[in-house]
Parts: C-alpha cells; sequence; structure tokens
C-alpha cells in the first residue's frame, strides 16, 4: 500500500505488518482486554447457587466440580481451571450473582 497518500490515517501493526485503517470510535474507545487472574474464578453468566461441592483448603485437580448453580432453568457447573487449593469460596447455597463476579480463589499449581 502506497503510505503516501494515507499518512493522515492511524496504523495498525499486527505481526510483521504494518495497516493503514480507519478506526472506529467504538474500537478506539474500547475497554482494552487484559489477561484474567488464574487465581479468581468468575461468573460467565447470572445464576443462583445450587450447590457448593469444593471445601476451602481442599487440593482438586483441573476439571473438578467447585460447585453448582442455576442459570435459565439450567444446572451449571463451575470446575476448577487448573490444579490447585481452594482458598476461599465466596458465596453460599441460594445466593444470587451477576455475571463477571468473583465466585471462588484458588492458589493453582
Amino acid at each position: 500500500m502506497d503510505s503516501g497518500k494515507h499518512r493522515d490515517l492511524p496504523t495498525l501493526q499486527i505481526e510483521e505488518g504494518t495497516y493503514f485503517t480507519r478506526l472506529t470510535k467504538k474500537f478506539q474507545g474500547r475497554e482494552k482486554w487484559e489477561r484474567p487472574d488464574p487465581r479468581e474464578v468468575h461468573s460467565f453468566i447470572p445464576g443462583m447457587v445450587v450447590r457448593v461441592v469444593a471445601r476451602e483448603g481442599e487440593r482438586l485437580p483441573a476439571g473438578a466440580p467447585i460447585l453448582t448453580f442455576e442459570a435459565m432453568k439450567m444446572e451449571n457447573t463451575l470446575t476448577m481451571p487448573c490444579d490447585g487449593i481452594v482458598r476461599k469460596i465466596l458465596v453460599k447455597v441460594g445466593e444470587v450473582f451477576a455475571k463477571d463476579v468473583i465466585l471462588a480463589e484458588i492458589d493453582g499449581d
């Protein structure tokens, strides 16, 4: 692409390439993505806690159930993202929670 006639456009760098582009205001004002803290287990949808399976201080393998919650009349199981120790469970049975709330904290291996 001839960079001479596009000098007024912002550039976007992806790997080895530099591109001239018209970025939208929505794109420019977006919230930057940050890597989630692997020690925090967040809710991915709103729901209500039905059952807490894991206990604080318990060592569990990746994929082991932490708790079960109901959302949209379906039960979902929240599992350990990695091997580790359940440091804290921040919700109780019957508690209603929103999306992206920290439900448990773990110390991963």
